[in-house]
């Protein structure tokens, strides 16, 4: 079911996947599961009760600087994903990638609100619910 605006997805991206997996297991007691991605890199499905809650990805699949600390990514359910780019834009934010389509997932972007915050919106694929 696709809310707009309610939060769809967190992504921790981590500079030390294996540390990042051993603490939340830890803290939270989440299972792991891994599934490869087209890079040959897994990603990291963190799930609670076999429920999943949040995902990771290593630093190294973004274009995020080297040295950007590990850090969450929110992501936004939206009805239109082009649409929240150019309401991004008109609010005095920027677009940082354009809408991309993730099979099995829906259409993604990554934005940049006016006060520097970055975030990223996703339409929700009609197939999925």
């Amino acid at each position: 079911m696709n809310t707009h605006g309610m939060v769809h997805w967190s992504e921790l991206i981590s500079n030390d996947v294996e540390a990042s997996k051993s603490f939340y297991v830890e803290v939270f007691g989440w299972d792991i599961e891994t599934m490869p991605m087209p890079s040959g890199v897994d990603y990291t499905i963190f799930k609670s009760n076999g429920a999943p809650v949040a995902g990771m990805i290593p630093l190294s699949c973004t274009t995020a600087p080297k040295t950007t600390p590990n850090h969450w990514f929110t992501y936004f359910s939206v009805d239109d994903a082009e649409g929240m780019c150019q309401a991004t834009v008109d609010a005095g934010g920027t677009v940082v990638r354009e809408p991309f389509f993730v099979p099995g997932v829906g259409s993604h972007a990554i934005l940049t609100a006016a006060d520097g915050s970055h975030f990223g919106v996703v339409q929700p694929d009609e197939n999925c619910d």
